[in-house]
């Protein structure tokens, strides 16, 4: 790994430590390495990519002990889950109220987590207009970064 990436991760590791301290949320060996895996992963990834990288330091490890991890993660807003594509993504703001944006690439998979308010109103309004109830989370949106767009355009 690059040592500016190597970096990233290693910022990125503090201050969801100095998190999970401020918010008592218990980072075990195992649900530290697991979010190292996915702060070096760096994009959305899977459960099963997880695993076989946790393999690598834990032979034994199953998918349930996986799953029950992020499951954990996901209830202490440490993770976001993306269900269109089955896979996960480390929250970048944690303290954050979740009513923000996933900008979701369909060619290269990058996610951008984003937060527009005005969105939020909109789809406020015209839920409540058809007597729906909208629920906070993460609103997944697919189109094409910018990166594939210039790419599909030369």
């Amino acid at each position: 790994m690059k040592a500016d990436k190597v970096q990233k991760v290693s910022n990125q590791m503090g201050q969801i430590k100095r998190y999970c301290e401020q918010k008592g949320i218990k980072l075990t060996p195992l649900r530290e390495e697991i979010l190292l895996i996915m702060y070096q992963f760096g994009q959305i990834i899977t459960a099963y990519e997880i695993l076989r990288q946790l393999r690598e330091a834990r032979p034994n490890a199953e998918p349930p002990t996986v799953y029950r991890v992020l499951e954990y993660f996901q209830g202490t807003s440490v993770i976001h889950r993306i269900a269109s594509k089955n896979a996960y993504l480390c929250c970048i703001n944690p303290d954050e109220l979740h009513r923000g944006q996933l900008l979701l690439c369909d060619i290269c998979d990058e996610a951008n987590e984003v937060f527009n308010s005005g969105l939020i109103q909109a789809v406020t309004d015209c839920s409540s207009r058809y007597g729906f109830q909208f629920r906070d989370g993460l609103m997944e949106i697919h189109g094409v970064c910018a990166k594939c767009s210039d790419g599909a355009m030369a």
